[in-house]
């Protein structure tokens, strides 16, 4: 039979704490860097738009100056739209000018590039959102 003081066990507890290697600590993770949403698109400047109630543009019933990407816009409903005096900035990332249905920017919708050709687009709706 094998007897041992509590002193020894005492002894040998500690000298198994000191030989257990030290604790790893774990890397410190990289933060997750989203995509950008269309929301955090940095544009400068403004862009302009005009409402018509006809699609062919002869005369605005609305008239919209922009400078914010992805904010709806409630309009009078319209048949026919025109964007012009597009700052450069908005143009290389993918934003559209969307027409929808209903307010809210809700319902159905077209979407349009953007583009300072004046051409008059033949849809409308009752309201917009540049994103």
């Amino acid at each position: 039979m094998h007897c041992t003081s509590p002193f020894t066990t005492l002894l040998a507890l500690a000298s198994l704490a000191l030989s257990a290697p030290a604790p790893v600590a774990e890397p410190i993770p990289a933060p997750i860097t989203p995509a950008i949403s269309t929301l955090e698109k940095r544009v400068s400047g403004t862009m302009e738009i005009d409402f018509y109630p006809g699609n062919v543009c002869s005369a605005p019933q609305q008239h919209f100056t922009i400078g914010v990407v992805g904010t709806c816009h409630n309009t009078i409903f319209s048949r026919g739209a025109k964007m012009s005096n597009i700052n450069q900035s908005w143009f290389g990332q993918g934003l559209h000018l969307i027409l929808f249905d209903t307010p809210g920017c809700t319902g159905g919708q077209f979407s349009i590039n953007l583009s300072n050709n004046g051409k008059c687009w033949p849809n409308g709706g009752a309201s917009f959102k540049i994103a």
